[in-house]
């Protein structure tokens, strides 16, 4: 889960900084594209990620959009995409920071 992202630099003086959720997001969609020319399937890789904007404005829209499209045959990396963008989009009606 995200929630343990911090814990190198909280407990073992770490100097780096986590990645944001949305740097992670991205990430993943360079892994996933990888994963993709491999033959695995997209909803077997996206199950592992959505949790990660839990507690944050679009999370609930993120799992849904993963969890309904991933499974469907085909599904690429587009789907990710859909979903970290509504993601922005909720973030841009909250406040500045408010999604780390």
């Amino acid at each position: 889960p995200y929630i343990l992202a911090d814990v190198d630099r909280r407990f073992y003086d770490s100097q780096s900084m986590p990645r944001s959720r949305i740097e992670v997001a991205e990430a993943f969609i360079r892994y996933a594209e990888g994963q993709l020319q491999k033959g695995v399937r997209l909803q077997n890789m996206t199950r592992h990620i959505l949790g990660l904007f839990h507690g944050q404005p679009g999370g609930r829209l993120w799992r849904r959009i993963l969890s309904e499209k991933s499974p469907r045959k085909g599904a690429g990396v587009e789907v990710i995409v859909e979903a970290l963008q509504a993601v922005l989009e909720q973030k841009s009606s909250h406040q500045v920071g408010e999604i780390d």
